[in-house]
Order: structure tokens, then sequence, then C-alpha cells
């Protein structure tokens, strides 16, 4: 196996500033191209348009409203809204900021272990398959902040760590032990994979070293953890008391819907459909490198057997449901992130049995051990549910096993050195099907009609569909609302409580399926708006497709509505609309 790769040379260094300047000039132009199209009105994107403000203005998370993960993300943006304005602009730079650093960080992780130019197809698929997409499906302006620092902090710990095990310094290790507290008190995956790691790492330092564990290790990474999450943790715990932070960001009943069988596919079904598209994916790419592209380069005697088994075991995954097929034609830019974690299961088995055998270079096997077992520890619900929704958020480190794997790996495999025509194709075969196809999707992202939607601090353009409803709702208000009288908006809308200018005057900021689950929760919640003078409630159909408000969640409350409020309008129609219904509460006319 070739010696490790460090960057270090000048040339070499010359060629890395080349890949990241290319990478932070292409993000200034889409920035540029897209700018403020990022944030849905709606979604769990509104949400993160509105917290930052709210706790600048004042409000305290968890009591004052609910909030599902720690309080990184929300401090370290209000923070630079008060620093540089309370402006929205201020956040669209910071999202800029957030997601140069995680792909400068990506690529640095990748270094390690590959060379420039593959560690730049690392970054290349990142942005045009998982950086670039709106709400869900991006780190522009992700479904929650608390995620995309998450990564960040994930993949500061992973170089960290690289970068000790290869330097033997320490510093290396108290940084690794900030991003490790850090997590922690951001967002509970990526704390619960960052201590992972950090025992793995020190694990297979003991056993490599053939020495009891080294507490001056552990002392130098836990301290600065200790202090990073106790500082913040301390911080929330002197506002608020623990059971509210805990009935706040871990809401049972909420959790306990998202995993349930409708929701996500159960363990066995998707475990066979992960070895059925990984059998896909390996096939196209063992095809491909062993195409007789060059004089000489002929596939090994027993390729034809391994195409076989693979094949069958392809055509019994599509075979168990010919629905996949369809799937996977019409959507093949994704389908590479469940088998993902059964590549990175193999890597894994690998990697320790090289260093449990004592073969040579034990620190790239203990590399690849910690790179292959942090994209499980990060992705363990989704290793045991499926693919959904949150999956891009857990994946980028996959890359690295995906290029490593069609670039090196299976030319090994063939028998070949993999020259240089092969190595086109395999690349060419990897960016044209994850870019191509995400350029479709970003141009229905951010392309078709927008409009501009304004409020105090700022405003966004959201497509036609959402901005026009959410408009005349925003000028109906306007109107109708005298000075010291309150709204309350759902399921997610609590983007109007920024373009309003106005605070939330329940905890539950978001009214979506799982929160007031009985009927005597929603009765009490009535009595907190009475309580509270909310004089309007304002409900959209976000959602209705799959969950209605009224039918599948919250009755008693829509009944209410219905029933004693007096409806005051309804803005837009198929597929949002807005609804706008006066309480018997608030100050008398």
């Amino acid at each position: 196996m070739a010696p490790p790769l460090r960057p270090g040379a000048a040339h070499v260094l010359r060629e890395d500033a080349c890949w990241l300047g290319l990478f932070l000039l292409g993000l200034v132009g889409f920035y540029a191209a897209t700018w403020a199209r990022w944030p849905l009105l709606t979604a769990d994107s509104a949400r993160e348009l509105w917290v930052p403000f709210a706790v600048l203005q004042g409000a305290t998370l968890y009591q004052d409203f609910h909030y599902l993960y720690g309080p990184v993300a929300p401090w370290t943006l209000a923070g630079l809204l008060a620093a540089f304005g309370e402006r929205l602009e201020v956040l669209y730079v910071a999202s800029w900021l957030q997601l140069a650093a995680i792909g400068s960080l990506l690529y640095g992780v990748a270094r390690q272990l590959l060379p420039p130019r593959r560690s730049a197809v690392v970054l290349l698929l990142f942005v045009s398959h998982l950086a670039l997409g709106r709400d869900l499906r991006g780190y522009v302006w992700p479904y929650a902040f608390a995620a995309t620092f998450g990564v960040a902090l994930g993949l500061t710990l992973l170089l960290a760590l690289l970068r000790h095990r290869a330097t033997g310094r320490h510093r290396w290790l108290a940084a690794a032990g900030l991003a490790w507290g850090w997590s922690l008190v951001t967002k509970l995956e990526y704390g619960a994979a960052a201590t992972g790691l950090v025992v793995l790492h020190l694990a297979l330092q003991a056993w490599q070293l053939r020495r009891p564990p080294a507490w001056r290790d552990l002392l130098v990474v836990a301290t600065p953890a200790a202090l990073a999450a106790g500082t913040v943790a301390a911080a929330v715990l002197a506002q608020v008391p623990l059971a509210a932070v805990v009935e706040s960001v871990w809401p049972t009943k909420l959790m306990a819907l998202w995993d349930s069988g409708g929701r996500w596919a159960g363990t066995p079904a998707t475990w066979r459909a992960n070895l059925g598209w990984l059998a896909l994916d390996v096939v196209v790419l063992l095809a491909i490198a062993a195409s007789p592209l060059r004089g000489g380069v002929t596939p090994q005697r027993h390729l034809p057997g391994w195409l076989g088994l693979l094949l069958a075991v392809g055509a019994a995954g599509v075979a168990a449901s010919p629905a996949r097929l369809t799937h996977f034609l019409a959507e093949g830019h994704r389908t590479w992130l469940s088998p993902s974690f059964l590549l990175a299961a193999a890597v894994l088995g690998r990697a320790l049995t090289r260093l449990w055998q004592g073969e040579d270079d034990a620190e790239r096997s203990h590399a690849w051990t910690l790179v292959s077992a942090y994209t499980l520890l990060v992705a363990a619900r989704t290793v045991a549910h499926g693919l959904n929704d949150y999956t891009p958020y857990q994946a980028p480190v996959a890359l690295l096993l995906w290029v490593a794997l069609a670039t090196t790996w299976l030319p090994r495999v063939l028998g070949t050195e993999a020259p240089s025509r092969l190595r086109l194709a395999l690349w060419a075969v990897l960016l044209g099907a994850l870019i191509g196809r995400h350029v479709v999707d970003l141009r229905a992202a951010y392309g078709g009609p927008h409009r501009w939607v304004e409020g105090p601090v700022g405003g966004v353009w959201n497509p036609e569909a959402i901005a026009s409803p959410f408009a005349a709702t925003q000028a109906e208000l306007h109107r109708l609302l005298r000075p010291g009288e309150r709204f309350v908006a759902g399921p997610v809308e609590m983007s109007f409580y920024l373009m309003l200018g106005q605070p939330t005057p329940v905890r539950e900021a978001q009214l979506f399926r799982g929160y007031l689950t009985t009927a005597e929760e929603e009765e009490a919640f009535i009595r907190r708006l009475a309580q509270a003078r909310v004089r309007y409630v304002v409900f959209s159909t976000y959602g209705e497709a799959n969950l209605r408000f009224g039918r599948d969640y919250m009755p008693r409350l829509a009944a209410w509505l219905r029933g004693a409020c007096r409806h005051v309008a309804t803005h837009g129609g198929a597929p949002y609309a807005i609804t706008i219904y006066e309480t018997p509460f608030g100050w008398p006319r």
C-alpha cells in the first residue's frame, strides 16, 4: 500500500489552494445567482429564520418556546446579529461562511487519505449533490442550523483526530476536544457520534502502540470538551430548569411518531433494499472498470463470476419491489446514500482486520477506521431505519468511500494500475450520474416565478405559490392587529412572527403533529391563548397532503377554531393556503 498522503510540498499546497479557491469562487457565484431564495417561509427553514432574532430580542430557548436542539447554533447566529446588525443579510452571509467552512473541512479530511484531484472530486460531489438544495435538501439554508453546525464540528473533530494520529501533537487532540464538547450541546446525534469516535481513536492508539490507555491523552481531549460543553450547559441551566430543557429537546411523543412504521421503512426491508442497491452500484462501477479502454487492460479471469453474482443480488433486490427500479431511474442521484452505510461497514471491517493482523501502514488503516466508523456513528438512526430526508446531513464523509472505491480499490481488485483513461471514465460516471440529475433539481428549486416578501429585518424570495398567500396574510394581519394584540401562527409558520415583528405568545411556536397530542393538552393550550389575550390564530395547509390539521393531529383545537372562532379570511389555495381566525379573546372592539 502506498505511503500516507499528506499535504506539504509546495506544488501540492498550490494545488490544494487552487481547488479550495475554485470551490469558494463557485459558492460566491451560486449565492449571487440565488440570493435570498434559500429560506422558505414555511417548513423547518422558517423556524431558522425566526429563532436567532427571537433570541436576540430576549426570548429564552426552551422556556419561552420549544426548541429541539442545543443552543450553540442560535446563540452564535444571534451573536452575529448583535455584532453586525439585525438584518437577514447577516444570516445570509453566515450561511455562506458555514458552508464554506464545511466544504473546506471535508476537503481537509479527504486530503489525509486521497491526493488533491480525488479530494477535489469529493468536494465537487458534496457541492453538487448535498450542499445547494433547499430546506431539507441542502446546506445553504438548512432545515436546522444545528445540523450544519453539527456537520462542521464533526468534520473538525475527524480532521483533528487524523492529524493527531499522523503527528502525535497534543494540540490536535485539544482541538478535537473542543469540537467534541460543542457537538454535545449542538445536536444530540452529532454529540453521540463524536463521543464514539473519540473513544474509538483513543482505544486504537492504545492498541497500536501496545501500551495501556494514555491518561494524558484522555485528559488533553476530555478537559476542553468538558469546559466547552459545561460552560454552555451552565449558561442554559442558569436561565431554564433542567426539566424544561429535557421536555423541549427530547419530546418523547414527537420522537415516537417519527420512529413509527408509517414514517420510515422497517429495518429488515431496508437492509434488503440496501443490498440490492449496493449490488447495482458496484456492478456499474465494475463494468466500467473492466472495459478494455486501452490495450492490455483486461479483467481478471474471475471477474465474470463476480459480475454474475452481483447482478443476481441486484436483480433480487429490484425484483423484491419492482417500483424500486422506477425510483432508481427517477432519483438515481440519491440512491448512493443508503448503500453508503454498507460500504462503510465493509471498509471498517477491512481496516480493523489490517490493524489486527499488523499489516504495514497502520496509520492509513487507522484513518480509514475513523472515517468509516464516523460514517456509521453519525447516521445510526438512518442505518437502523433507512433513507430519510435527514440523511444528506449525515452523509458527506461517505463520499470519500465512494471516490476511493471508484478510483483506487476497484482498479486494484481488477489487477490494473488504473490507466488515466480508465480513471477519467470512472470519474466521468461519478460526476455525470450525480451532478447531472442534481442540476435538474436545483433548477426546479430555484427557478420558476418567485415573489419578494419583506419584513422589518429584510426579505426573502419565495415561490409564488407560497409567497402570494403569505404576503396577503401578512398584509391582512398588519391591518387587523392593534397595538398590544397578539396572534399565533401554525403549524410551522414562525416566519410570521419575524415578518410582523412580533414575539410568540405561547411556548408551542411550532404546532405540528407530535405536539398537543391529547384533548387535555389541547384544552390547556386554548386556556393559554385566553391568558395571553391572543386575538388571531393563523393556520396554513402545510403538509396536508399527508397530515391534515384537525384530522391527523390536534382535532380539538381545529374544532374550536371552526366552532368558537370567527373566520376572517383565507388566502391562497391548493397546494398552500392560509386561514385567519379571530378568537373570542383580546381587547374589545
